[in-house]
């Protein structure tokens, strides 16, 4: 097992108030005729997933950790706080930059962003690629890098 002080460490969230960061995801609105992902506005619960991507800079990007469900409520379009949110991108040395990407979808398509695509009826969303510091590469371990610097588009009904 790879020493996880020499692997790129991230914290997966999409709202950190100590990095400024403010990136709710919208759902676009669900099409299919008695869909209970329902309409238009924030993504909401866990009938919303998403899932961390990352590689290093050049490589394919690959599923960091498991998906996450989103917060209800007023902090509907947040990724819930459940969990480890504390992500290892393999191949990616500590404190090196990693590329990264966010994908959501509607849970009741299929357990991974795959699946749900592979269905064909909408209900998925990505962000852009970004590239990224991370933390990690020394012992004790830099914290975990926040992820900044995402435009996550929509998910699409």
């Amino acid at each position: 097992m790879a020493d996880t002080f020499s692997q790129a460490s991230v914290h997966f969230t999409n709202r950190a108030q100590t990095d400024g960061l403010d990136a709710p995801i919208r759902f676009a609105g669900d099409l299919r005729p008695g869909a209970p992902a329902g309409g238009a506005g924030p993504a909401a619960g866990a009938k919303f997933l998403a899932q961390l991507y990352g590689g290093a800079p050049g490589a394919p990007l690959q599923p960091l950790g498991l998906p996450l469900p989103f917060r209800d409520g007023p902090a509907a379009g947040y990724l819930s706080a459940a969990g480890d949110l504390v992500r290892y991108v393999p191949g990616a040395p500590g404190g090196s930059s990693v590329t990264l990407q966010i994908k959501a979808w509607v849970a009741e398509l299929g357990p991974t962003y795959e699946a749900a695509v592979a269905r064909g009826v909408g209900g998925t969303g990505e962000s852009f690629p970004v590239t990224a510091p991370s933390g990690g590469g020394i012992s004790p371990p830099l914290p975990p890098k926040g992820l900044m610097g995402f435009e996550i588009a929509a998910l699409r009904g």
